[in-house]
């Protein structure tokens, strides 16, 4: 006996319930339908995949380029970088191995690049999920990214204008080179340690400014509740120490100055789902 395909009939009531033999002609039309499906699910998929190849290559392509037009410029980027440490008459840096400076280039390139092309990944990341979310939904993730890409840029120059030259003021406080002492400490800094630690407090401060982005996402989709965080508040307050002395170099100051926008973040995410929860009610 072969294989019969069969269909669920509903009558009126449940005694009623039995399966009804599908015709030969009906039971063709049943299994091209499933074939065309699954070939079209086959399809989309490939499709999806070669649109993700495609951006991946663009972006790339993109990486290089500023790479190699950020090594051109090496030394310029390198200057910004220790123009913090010129303010405390800091002239110069030193290295001790043959290939330290040149890693120390090859180290700034990817990290400029890096910063250069976060427009372009926020444009591909748009534009490739955009065949797959409705209308209403765009404007949503357009926004989103929008204030992720404002978060990330406003991190930077927090980084740069205030928590670096802070932190180099406090460090370079213990340089007693200048004094009348009989024991002098002077500060010959390495470049390539220089270079870490500006990358370092770069990569911490973006990551501080995407935490409110996090918590206004899971409230959005109500994964925690305005109540919840209430009720952790000051558990937040030594959490978000806690970050800053990871995230910021060794020094008490660096970490209040890192924590502080932390915690009045965190506030004003639960103003965010208070208007989220009046909105609704």
């Amino acid at each position: 006996m072969g294989f019969e395909p069969t269909v669920f009939i509903k009558y009126t009531s449940f005694q009623d319930w039995h399966f009804k033999p599908l015709s030969h002609s009906s039971a063709l039309k049943v299994k091209n339908f499933v074939s065309d499906f699954m070939i079209y699910q086959n399809i989309i998929l490939f499709q999806h995949v070669y649109e993700l190849k495609y951006r991946s290559l663009y972006l790339f392509l993109c990486f290089i380029l500023t790479f190699f037009t950020s090594y051109e410029f090496a030394t310029e980027i390198i200057y910004i970088f220790i123009k913090p440490l010129l303010i405390n008459k800091i002239e110069h840096l030193i290295y001790t191995n043959i290939t330290e400076a040149f890693f120390t280039f090859i180290n700034v390139s990817l990290m400029s690049s890096l910063i250069i092309i976060i427009p372009f990944l926020f444009y591909q990341i748009y534009f490739f999920l955009l065949p797959g979310i409705y209308s209403y939904e765009r404007d949503k993730l357009f926004k989103i990214l929008i204030f992720n890409f404002i978060s990330t840029v406003l991190s930077i120059i927090f980084c740069y204008k205030v928590l670096i030259p802070i932190a180099w003021s406090f460090f370079l406080d213990f340089d007693t080179s200048a004094s009348n002492e009989v024991f002098k400490i002077t500060f010959e800094g390495k470049i390539n340690e220089y270079i870490t630690i500006v990358r370092s407090l770069i990569i911490g401060s973006i990551i501080c400014c995407q935490l409110p982005l996090l918590l206004f996402a899971l409230l959005k989709f109500r994964v925690i509740t305005v109540n919840l965080l209430t009720r952790f508040r000051p558990v937040s307050i030594i959490m978000c120490f806690l970050v800053g002395a990871i995230l910021s170099p060794p020094d008490v100051i660096s970490q209040i100055i890192l924590a502080i926008p932390l915690y009045i973040f965190y506030e004003i995410s639960i103003l965010f789902g208070l208007y989220i929860r009046n909105s609704v009610y």
